[in-house]
């Protein structure tokens, strides 16, 4: 992945949908490759037991855990 070299500058808000969605993607990408490096063998049940804990509590952000 390449670094991140482009940070927002606008708020969220006020962002244009394309802005939206390259943040979006590597948002994406950074989750995907951060899961890979803590659980080399089992991302997905990472990621799964992060979604499990997020539902039964309100202490996470839920949209940052639908990235899957």
């Amino acid at each position: 992945m390449d670094a991140i070299r482009r940070v927002m500058t606008t708020p969220w808000a006020e962002a244009a949908e394309r802005t939206k969605r390259f943040h979006v993607c590597k948002i994406k990408q950074v989750v995907q490759l951060t899961l890979e490096e803590i659980a080399p063998q089992s991302p997905e049940m990472l990621l799964n037991e992060l979604q499990k804990v997020n539902r039964e509590s309100d202490g996470m952000n839920a949209t940052l855990l639908e990235v899957s």
